[in-house]
């Protein structure tokens, strides 16, 4: 059900849907967009953007999901 089809678009979250759409179809380098970072309210569809770009691309790389926090205490280790 988390598919570019069955998003909802809206003004909160019509750029990032846009950008994901063309990273899906081809048009943009995957490669220049990882990791992919979406900030937003709750609610404006930043999960279900990922799941439908994952879908969308389906390739045989592992996709995993992480709440901001976690991210950055990630990023901060490994500079460390």
């Amino acid at each position: 059900d988390f598919t570019f089809a069955h998003f909802l678009v809206s003004e909160e979250n019509r750029i990032a849907h846009a950008l994901l759409q063309e990273l899906a179809s081809g048009s943009l380098a995957l490669g220049s967009f990882n990791p992919i970072f979406l900030y937003g309210p709750r609610h404006s569809g930043k999960t279900h953007l990922l799941m439908a770009i994952a879908d969308a691309l389906q390739t045989n790389k592992n996709v995993f999901f992480v709440n901001g926090e976690t991210f950055t205490e990630h990023v901060v280790q490994a500079i460390r």
